[in-house]
């Protein structure tokens, strides 16, 4: 799923595209119900087991999204701009609390997830 995903992702590359269009481009594909919203696919709180290099992780479907958005996400842009988009989309949405001031607002669990997805692509996990 990674890895296909980022192929997808290839033809939004900010490279060859104006990094607007390829912003605009990626949040309608994690957007919530987008072709990239694993949370409502999998389910919020459906646990999968997902193996990563020989590790054994029981992720449920909210973090696997998260996960998604920061692994693939990482590839177009930097780790900090997807964490602060997402603590602007948590914002928008009127679920942010003042604690979460360390987390750009977003929910720290979010954080944690996003937080996983871009060092398992800055690692090189899947490659």
């Amino acid at each position: 799923m990674m890895e296909a995903n980022l192929r997808k992702a290839a033809i939004l590359n900010p490279k060859i595209n104006p990094w607007l269009e390829t912003a605009i481009q990626f949040a309608l594909r994690v957007r919530p119900n987008g072709e990239w919203d694993y949370k409502v696919a999998i389910g919020w709180n459906k646990t999968r087991t997902v193996i990563v290099s020989g590790k054994k992780y029981y992720i449920d479907g909210e973090d696997i999204g998260n996960i998604h958005y920061g692994y693939v996400g990482r590839y177009l842009f930097d780790g900090t701009t997807l964490l602060k988009a997402g603590g602007v989309v948590q914002r928008l949405q009127g679920r942010s609390k003042p604690e979460w001031f360390a987390t750009y607002y977003d929910d720290p669990k979010d954080y944690a997830a996003v937080s996983r997805g871009i060092n398992w692509y800055n690692s090189g996990i899947f490659k």
